[in-house]
This record gives structure tokens, C-alpha cells and sequence, in this order.
């Protein structure tokens, strides 16, 4: 990570969509090749210069995945700032977590809060009422108000 240089041109929306894609689970013989949940940190400045495809489809096929996604945004350049909104929205839609790092010493504190949170994830699963096909939007709530929930906000009917 320390020998890696920003240099611009980047389609993060497009990586964004071929990784989803790469690490979807595969049906062999009925059974997934990805029984485990995934998870994909990314890491970036947010600025995309280059995508075909526009951050609504990013996020559309987040929702889609049984990803969760971790953003970690670098960079203090205005542009940059403004871009890290739509890092969050990747994140914030697969049940993963935004991150700032403006150091590289602040690092290993982030991968720390991101192993923590892969190891207390529970999946939940429930049959949704009969309805129409597309994005529903979905709440999961506690009783206790000292645990936290983080989940996906949304989940898509076929």
C-alpha cells in the first residue's frame, strides 16, 4: 500500500461492477462455490473519470450482491471530499462501513474496526411478503439501545 501512486483516470464505478461480478457465487450443482459471506474493501479518493457506467448502477448491483462493501477514502482535495459521498453510498448500501484516511499510519486502525466488524456479523433471513419484483427498502431494528445495527437499507426482489 505504501508503494502505490494516485495518478487519475479511474473507472471505480466499472471496477466497482466487475468485481461484484467476479466474486458472485457461482451455482455448481445446486450449490453456491461461495457459501461464505464476502467482503471487498476499496480504496480510494472516490473520483471516478472514466466509468461507462454511471454510480446508480454501482449501487444498483451492490444492492443485488450478498457483498458488503468497505470504502476507505483518501485524499483532502475538494474534488475529492465531494466524491467521498458517493464512497459512502457504496458502502452504506451493502451493509459496510465508510472510512477516512488521510494517513497511512491510520490504517491499520481501519483494517482493525473492519475485521471486528466481520467477525460480529449475524445474516438474518426472512421470506418477504408476495409483492412486486424490484428494490424494497428494508429496516432492522433492536430493542437495546446499546447495540448497534448496520445492515443493507435495501434488497431486491427478482
Amino acid at each position: 500500500i505504501e508503494e502505490l501512486r494516485a495518478d487519475g483516470g479511474t473507472a471505480l464505478y466499472d471496477a466497482v461492477i466487475r468485481v461484484l461480478a467476479d466474486i458472485a457465487p457461482r451455482k455448481v450443482s445446486g450449490a453456491a462455490t461461495h457459501p461464505d459471506r464476502q467482503a471487498i474493501l476499496l480504496f480510494s479518493d472516490g473520483v471516478d473519470e472514466r466509468s461507462l457506467a454511471p454510480l446508480s448502477r454501482a449501487v444498483e448491483k451492490a444492492r443485488q450482491s450478498d457483498v458488503v462493501l468497505y470504502a476507505i477514502a483518501a485524499g483532502d482535495q475538494l474534488d475529492t471530499l465531494m466524491a467521498r459521498g458517493d464512497l459512502k453510498d457504496l458502502a452504506t448500501e451493502t451493509g459496510g462501513d465508510f472510512y477516512m484516511a488521510e494517513k497511512l499510519k491510520e490504517l491499520p486502525g481501519i483494517f482493525a474496526r473492519v475485521a471486528r466488524d466481520l467477525a460480529s456479523q449475524y445474516r438474518v433471513s426472512f421470506t418477504p411478503p408476495p409483492g412486486a419484483k424490484g428494490e424494497r427498502r428494508i429496516e432492522v431494528r433492536v430493542r437495546n439501545d446499546k447495540y448497534r445495527v448496520r445492515c443493507r437499507k435495501s434488497y431486491v426482489v427478482p
